[in-house]
């Protein structure tokens, strides 16, 4: 995940839908995700990214589906992502 190649997030988005609930794996992908989230250099385009993954990684283990949808990816609202950048 560090280093992000060609179509990176449809990777990261199967290996979060391959993980089961409450794994270890999960959360550590979204601690990995939080931290380039607030301290990596983005631009617009993977901000975006990378809040829709934190997003389906919280709704995946909120809502208990192995691949959330946008309608539970919208019911995880911004201020509920831990770590994240405050929306001025």
């Amino acid at each position: 995940m560090s280093e992000r190649p060609r179509e990176w997030k449809n990777h990261i988005d199967d290996y979060i839908i391959s993980l089961p609930f409450d794994s270890f794996f999960l959360f550590d992908s979204l601690d990995y995700l939080q931290i380039k989230y607030k301290y990596d250099f983005l631009n617009n385009e993977e901000i975006s990214v990378i809040d829709y993954l934190m997003k389906k990684a919280l709704a995946k283990n909120y809502f208990k589906v192995m691949n959330p949808g946008l309608d539970k990816l919208k019911a995880i609202v911004h201020k509920e992502l831990p770590l994240g950048k405050q929306e001025e």
